[in-house]
C-alpha cells in the first residue's frame, strides 16, 4: 500500500502531496487518509488517556483527572475541597493524633469558600434561567458568568440583589454578541409570571436598569464593542426576523422588512427611536408591498409597542419607500 505524505497546515489540518486534498484521521487504525485518492498518510499520535474503561467504575477508578473547566459552575468547577473523610490523599487512614487539626482545616475551608460559592450557586441559577428563556447561545451564558464572576470579584454584589446582577450580566454578554435583544425582552421574565403584580414588574425594571448601570460604571467594559453602522443594521435585521417569524410572515417578507430597515438607518429615521418600533413599521410596510398583510395591532403585540408609534414611524418612512 502507497503511504501519501503529509504536510501540516497552519490550521492543525495536513493535506496529500498527491492530490492535495485534506487528509482524514482514522483513529481505529491510526492513519491519516486522503478521502480524494485514497492514500494512506504516515501514523498518528493516539492523544486519547493511556487507560481503557469499560465503564463508569472503572473511568472513576483510572481517570487522573477532572472534568473541563466550565464557568457556569461555581469555581469554574475546579475547587479544592477538603471533604469528610477517614483517610489522607495516598489513601491510608488519617492517624488520630492528625485527626482534630483535619476536622479544624474542613472548618476553615467551609467558612472562607462557603459564602462566595453558595452566591455564585445561586447566580449561575439565575443566569442559565434568563438564557433559557431567551433561547440564547451558550457563549452568551458563558460570557454572562465571567462578567459576574468580575464583578463579584470587585465586591459589587454587596447590598444588591443577585438575581439583578445576574441578569445585567446576561442583557451585557447579548449586547456584546448582537444577538439583537433589548431590555424588553429581559422584562418579560416577569411580565409572564402572573403572580408578580404590575408595581413589581415596575420595581424590577428600575432594578435592572440600575444594576447594568452598575456594571457599566464599576467594570472596566471596554471589551463591550460600540455599535457600527454595520451593527446597528444587523441588530435591526435580527428584531425584523424574530418579529417576523412570530407573525407566521414568509422568507420573502421578512427580506423585503430587512432592505426597509437599510433605508431608515440610511436616512437617520433610527436615531433616538426604539428598534422595535422600527423593525415594526419596516414590516409593515413590507406587508403592503408583498401583500402578505398584517394589521398594526398584530404587529404591536409582537414587537412590543403601540399601534400609535407604528403610524409614526410609517410616516416617516413612507417618505423614502416605494409602495406600489
Amino acid at each position: 500500500m502507497t503511504h501519501a505524505k503529509k504536510e501540516k497546515k497552519e490550521n492543525d489540518e495536513y493535506i496529500c502531496d498527491e492530490c492535495g486534498a485534506t487528509l482524514i484521521r482514522d483513529p481505529q487504525r491510526g492513519h491519516f487518509v486522503c478521502p480524494n485518492c485514497g492514500y494512506v498518510g504516515a501514523d498518528i499520535i493516539d492523544l486519547g488517556p493511556d487507560w481503557r474503561a469499560y465503564d463508569s467504575q472503572e473511568r472513576e477508578q483510572r481517570e487522573r483527572s477532572g472534568s473541563p473547566i466550565n464557568p457556569n459552575l461555581p469555581y469554574s468547577g475546579i475547587r479544592s475541597h477538603i471533604g469528610v473523610s477517614s483517610k489522607d490523599s495516598q489513601g491510608n487512614p488519617i492517624r488520630p493524633d492528625k485527626r482534630g487539626k483535619y476536622r479544624k482545616w474542613q472548618q476553615l475551608d467551609n467558612a472562607t469558600e462557603q459564602a462566595k460559592e453558595r452566591n455564585l450557586r445561586d447566580a449561575m441559577t439565575y443566569i442559565h434561567r434568563m438564557v433559557q428563556f431567551l433561547n440564547l447561545p451558550e457563549s452568551a451564558e458563558n460570557l454572562a458568568a465571567e462578567i459576574y464572576r468580575k464583578a463579584l470579584s470587585q465586591n459589587l454584589i454587596q447590598g444588591r440583589s443577585i438575581e439583578m446582577i445576574a441578569y445585567a450580566s446576561v442583557f451585557l454578554a447579548a449586547y456584546q454578541l448582537q444577538l439583537g435583544y433589548t431590555l424588553r425582552d429581559f422584562l418579560k421574565i416577569y411580565q409572564e409570571d402572573k403572580s408578580i403584580s404590575k408595581n413589581v414588574q415596575m420595581r424590577k425594571e428600575k432594578e435592572l436598569r440600575k444594576a447594568i448601570r452598575t456594571l457599566l460604571e464599576n467594570l472596566d467594559m471596554n471589551q463591550l464593542r460600540r455599535f457600527s453602522r454595520e451593527d446597528r443594521l444587523r441588530f435591526l435585521i435580527q428584531l425584523v426576523h424574530r418579529i417576523g417569524e412570530k407573525l407566521g410572515l414568509s422568507m420573502q417578507t421578512r427580506i423585503e422588512a430587512a432592505k426597509i430597515t437599510e433605508i431608515a438607518l440610511n436616512h437617520g429615521l433610527t436615531i433616538g427611536r426604539n428598534p422595535r418600533s422600527i423593525a415594526a413599521a419596516a414590516i409593515y410596510l413590507a406587508g403592503m408591498k408583498t401583500g402578505e398583510r398584517k394589521t398594526q395591532q398584530e404587529i404591536a403585540n409582537e414587537a412590543g409597542t403601540t399601534p400609535v408609534t407604528i403610524r409614526g414611524r410609517f410616516k416617516e418612512l413612507a417618505k423614502y419607500v416605494d409602495i406600489e
